[in-house]
């Protein structure tokens, strides 16, 4: 249904955006290839809207995004008080400088890249420091609470430094509280060393405090 267009053979890390209202109501598809974030208009979930074409909504343009190198990836929705905000990750997700960027939709069509405006950053980024243990921080999945009340984010890492070597291939996914301010911009501050105690999210029925901890996934599906 969906065909995103590959960029040197890339097209990943797929997201869906969904505009509920005004002229530019409807769904697009956010996706990254390896070196740019492109758009795409949609029909429904699974089919690209007819006429519709890929469009380039950032690059790496900034000297913090330049110094990075690498990729940049993994757009996700956050939406806050009506603002909405796109989270990106830059850089090589095993190397220190992989970091959290954010685009600000300042309204118009959302597949015009003068429609959105690149905040300063990075806005998120590991610490060089082994008392925090998190070294390469990226792929900010925003989420609220089950009341509603707080944001958070999650996001990957690795607890020991790898500068790339494929050394430690664990990677870690770890979760703490966002905050927004006066112009609804996300602040996701610095990253909560993952021996520190933290209470849950507004409503979790547990109401108790967690630790950084090891977890294991297992497929279920089928």
């Amino acid at each position: 249904k969906t065909h995103l267009t590959p960029v040197n053979g890339y097209a990943y890390d797929a997201c869906l955006l969904t505009i509920p209202s005004g002229d530019y109501a409807g769904m697009y598809i956010l996706y990254s290839t390896y070196g740019a974030l492109y758009i795409e208009a949609l029909s429904n979930p699974y089919t690209v809207k007819p006429g519709s074409s890929p469009q380039v909504l950032t690059t790496h343009t900034d000297p913090w995004e330049l110094t990075a190198g690498g990729a940049i990836e993994a757009p996700n929705i956050l939406w806050h008080n009506g603002q909405l905000s796109v989270l990106y990750s830059i850089g090589i997700y095993n190397i220190p400088s992989y970091s959290i960027g954010d685009l600000r939709y300042n309204g118009g069509d959302p597949t015009e890249s003068s429609s959105w405006t690149k905040l300063p950053g990075p806005i998120f980024a590991g610490s060089t420091s082994s008392s925090v243990g998190v070294y390469d921080a990226g792929v900010a999945d925003p989420f609220y609470s089950p009341d509603g009340q707080q944001a958070w984010f999650a996001y990957s890492d690795y607890n020991v430094p790898d500068n790339g070597t494929g050394k430690y291939p664990n990677r870690t996914i770890l979760a703490q509280p966002l905050y927004f301010d006066a112009f609804d911009n996300p602040v996701l501050s610095g990253p909560i060393p993952v021996s520190q105690p933290i209470p849950l999210p507004s409503g979790d029925p547990n109401g108790a405090l967690v630790t950084g901890g090891a977890f294991t996934l297992t497929n279920e599906a089928g």
